[in-house]
């Protein structure tokens, strides 16, 4: 790719040459890898200072922090490779960890680390998370310990909700929004809370998001044993019509829970009146079936002679699934 611009990049290795440069850098894979990555955190730390007002580390601070997203993703591998392995959603292949720069709703994300996993590492492995924040705040382009910390939020779902990397986190002072698991304690505190206490829930672009409502559940449950300042925020809102009910609903609504660790973040039960809850979309069984489009059940009827014989499996001469009901 590189040697179809000259202009750009210069004289190019042949095919050959790189082959060898990659076999011998594969002979010491820590320091080849050590060497990339300091090579990469270099051009970066260029690319962001050229880049000037638009760089992503203008004009941070601890009420609008630098964004980090952690995630993990499914790759399928096709045959037999090193480190492939079953994953849980019974497919076969690689399940990496990557760290990305949230560039905001007009921008891209800029990958910063990635950690290679077979396919059956687990979601919640908390060293796996703290191993990839660690190599995403070597990257960036600025000192990141200390009161620095607060500028930069870490960003990710339920997966990260465990001890060992909240305490890594705040050790560190940095800020944090991380999935948590919806204990019952937690789904009976949210029918405690006054309707006038929850808040609207925004979309992305700043927004009301119809149907949904946050309030803050700090005081309400038992959080000993988590790190100290950590606030828990729910998240309530009507689920979809066709989506697959959970345990941890309440009330026909889907509650989702965030522990968060955000100086910039206003407590979530001041400053709003929530509109009025309206009852929960559900299928009737009288109208439609579990999806809108689908006929009415009573449309259908058995046909007992759907097969006249069935040791030859035979049909029979007609097929009409719309028999009225009466007339069966």
């Amino acid at each position: 790719t590189v040697r179809e611009q000259p202009a750009v990049f210069g004289s190019v290795a042949s095919d050959a040459t790189v082959s060898r440069l990659i076999s011998r850098l594969a002979a010491d894979g820590p320091t080849a890898s050590t060497a990339i990555n300091s090579a990469r955190a270099a051009a970066r730390k260029a690319a962001w200072s050229y880049a000037g007002e638009h760089a992503p580390d203008h004009h941070i601070d601890p009420q609008q922090p630098l964004v980090v997203d952690l995630d993990a993703t499914l790759v399928a591998a096709h045959s037999e490779k090193e480190n492939t392995a079953p994953n849980f959603k019974r497919g076969f292949g690689f399940h990496p960890m990557l760290a990305f720069v949230d560039h905001g709703e007009h921008g891209t994300g800029e990958p910063l680390s990635f950690l290679l996993r077979p396919g059956n590492a687990g979601s919640n492995t908390a060293v796996d998370h703290i191993e990839v924040t660690r190599r995403a705040l070597a990257q960036l382009p600025f000192r990141t310990s200390g009161a620095v910390g607060k500028k930069i939020l870490i960003r990710t779902d339920g997966a990260g909700g465990t001890h060992a990397f909240l305490e890594y986190l705040t050790a560190r002072k940095l800020s944090y929004s991380v999935g948590f698991t919806v204990t019952d304690a937690m789904a009976e505190a949210v029918d405690e809370i006054p309707e006038d206490l929850s808040i609207p829930a925004l979309d992305s672009s700043g927004g009301i998001r119809d149907g949904a409502w946050v309030a803050e559940l700090t005081g309400l449950v038992h959080l000993s044993g988590w790190p100290a300042g950590m606030r828990l925020i729910v998240r309530k809102e009507r689920p979809h019509p066709v989506a697959h009910l959970r345990l941890s609903d309440r009330n026909g609504l889907r509650l989702t829970a965030n522990a968060d660790q955000h100086s910039g973040r206003k407590p979530a039960n001041i400053g709003a009146t929530a509109p009025p809850t309206s009852p929960p979309r559900r299928p009737n069984p009288d109208r439609e079936g579990h999806r809108a489009e689908q006929p009415t059940f009573v449309r259908f009827c058995a046909q007992r002679d759907l097969v006249g014989d069935r040791r030859a499996r035979l049909r029979a001469d007609s097929l009409d699934a719309h028999v009225d009901v009466d007339q069966q």
